[in-house]
């Protein structure tokens, strides 16, 4: 009669393990870093167009599309600093 008994403390007593260990599992956590700003994450502009073929309008065309281009290259610089190893392609440029 003790052996039954000492036989069903040993079996609850595994049972009650088990199922604590089956119970505190601990939940996957990813880690999602915030959405960048939008004026960061916001597509490159396109290029403008050339009005007209004469020297001074081309000229004003290449000053503005070198000052689109540093802009873009500091959003795309910031989005590397604060956010490293995430890729954004799809936002950055077309």
């Amino acid at each position: 009669m003790v052996k039954i008994y000492a036989f069903i403390i040993a079996v609850s007593t595994i049972s009650a393990a088990m199922g604590g260990c089956a119970s505190q599992t601990k939940p996957s956590v990813v880690y999602r870093p915030p959405a960048p700003p939008a004026d960061l994450a916001a597509p490159c502009p396109d290029l403008p167009l050339i009005a007209a073929g004469q020297a001074v309008t081309v000229a004003a065309w290449i000053v503005d599309t070198a000052g689109a281009y540093k802009d873009c290259q500091a959003k795309h610089a910031g989005l590397l600093r604060a956010w490293p190893g995430m890729t954004f392609s799809g936002s950055i440029g077309k």
